[in-house]
């Protein structure tokens, strides 16, 4: 990550998304683990650094990916992107994997923390900090059928006059 002044300019995040599911495709195919896009096709524009939420996308992917190594289950990631309001967007990645450990769950997004012996713990709290600074939020959560959700939001780009 760059230090510095951010490049903000209008983005597709459909377009940051398709990027980085093509980037994953071939280590998805060797895992056994399917990726389903269920993008809304009139999402508006935000604004941002593309490499950076590109960064933030893979992120995730990969945090799934490793959520799953010892899943027998469905190996399924599935990435959602749609409007939450009239002024964000939100983006979810959701594995099928056994959840986030209660020991982790509020520490998540801090540097170093990990529950993975193959991991630095350093992916979630560079993508807080790119969130953060495009004017967005992360968060996780546990679903009701053990998997885990990982989502961001993002403010949208205001039409100028």
């Amino acid at each position: 990550m760059k230090k510095g002044e951010l490049e903000l300019m209008p983005l597709s995040i459909t377009s940051a998304i398709g990027d980085v599911a093509l980037l994953v495709h071939s280590d998805a195919i060797q895992r056994g683990i399917r990726v389903a896009l269920d993008i809304d096709p009139q999402l508006p524009l935000v604004r941002g650094d593309k490499v950076q939420l590109q960064q933030v996308v893979l992120n995730l992917l990969l945090n799934a990916f490793g959520a799953m190594d010892a899943s027998t289950s469905d190996r399924l990631v599935t990435v959602t992107a749609n409007r939450e309001g009239e002024d964000k967007l939100c983006v979810s990645v959701r594995d099928e994997g056994h959840g986030v450990p209660a020991a982790f769950a509020d520490q998540l997004f801090r540097p170093f923390c990990t529950s993975r012996c193959d991991s630095l713990g350093l992916g979630l709290s560079i993508s807080r900090t790119i969130v953060e600074m495009h004017g967005g939020r992360i968060h996780a959560r546990n679903n009701a059928d053990r998997d885990a959700t990982f989502s961001f939001t993002l403010p949208t780009e205001v039409e100028r006059a």
